[in-house]
């Protein structure tokens, strides 16, 4: 994923109450990497959300939206 991407939200069943505070679609404003307590480098975005409210996800969480799923809208 890049900077000025457009994204979702996406969780397991675990977090469903977490997918309730982003209003879907997002777009990328920025990315960092990051070190976790292992020694390991995991990628973050920044996300401005549709509601106006911005998050720091993992892309884990985060779904790219493509042209072809807009059509399915």
């Amino acid at each position: 994923m890049l900077k000025g991407d457009m994204v979702e939200f996406t969780a397991p069943e675990i977090f469903s109450d977490a997918k309730l505070r982003y209003k879907n679609p997002g777009i990328i404003v920025d990315i960092f990497q990051k070190e976790v307590f292992t020694g390991q480098i995991t990628s973050q975005a920044k996300v401005y959300w549709n509601d106006g409210k911005f998050s720091v996800e993992h892309f884990c969480y985060l779904k790219k939206i493509s042209f072809d799923s807009l059509e399915m809208l």
